[in-house]
């Protein structure tokens, strides 16, 4: 699957949320806001954040998923490839014994609390992520989830109409893990 984003960052979340309720957007699907706690994984000697790929166990209301980020393929916009896997609990602890006994280390744990509304705009399922992130700020992430490379120019176009409509400007494509290695001094 491919990850096509928009990220931006906010002061609150109001505007956004008075748009979502306000505006004929079809909202397919509200979710409750949960705790995201993404522990991200590294090599000193293969270095991924030169190589632009994230490794990462996420933990949310109990559940954990491994995932695999690809290098971003876009300047302005967040478009990788990504890999998932859910795994127990337990295999979570096995995954990370696994990546500490192969010589990596734990470089930080993200905390989030999101708050994601499934919409359709203009064709496309996108989700509306309203993201608190602990030691970072707030941000608002526009995600369409592509199927092959065909679908990116235009999920890319869509998630730009998006932004516009919400009054969104002046995305960033750096990772919420840089920014709280930033944020500490650890970058």
């Amino acid at each position: 699957m491919i990850e096509i984003e928009k990220k931006f960052q906010v002061v609150s979340f109001d505007a956004i949320r008075k748009q979502l309720a306000d505006e004929s957007f079809d909202v397919m699907e509200e979710f409750p806001p949960r705790v995201q706690s993404d522990e991200y994984f590294n090599h000193r000697q293969l270095r991924f954040e030169l190589q632009d790929i994230a490794l990462r166990i996420r933990e949310v209301d109990n559940k954990h998923i491994l995932t695999f980020k690809g290098p971003n393929r876009d300047a302005t916009t967040k478009i990788r490839t990504e890999v998932e896997v859910e795994l127990s609990a337990e295999d979570a602890e096995k995954m990370t014994q696994m990546f500490l006994g192969m010589g990596m280390h734990s470089v930080a744990k993200v905390v989030k609390n999101r708050a994601t509304t499934l919409i359709r705009w203009q064709g496309a399922n996108v989700e509306v992520c309203l993201d608190g992130v602990d030691e970072v700020g707030y941000f608002v992430e526009l995600e369409i989830v592509a199927d092959g490379e065909s679908e990116i120019p235009a999920a890319k176009e869509k998630l730009e109409s998006l932004a516009e409509k919400f009054g969104l400007s002046d995305s960033i494509t750096t990772s919420y893990l840089e920014m709280l290695l930033q944020s500490r001094g650890q970058m």
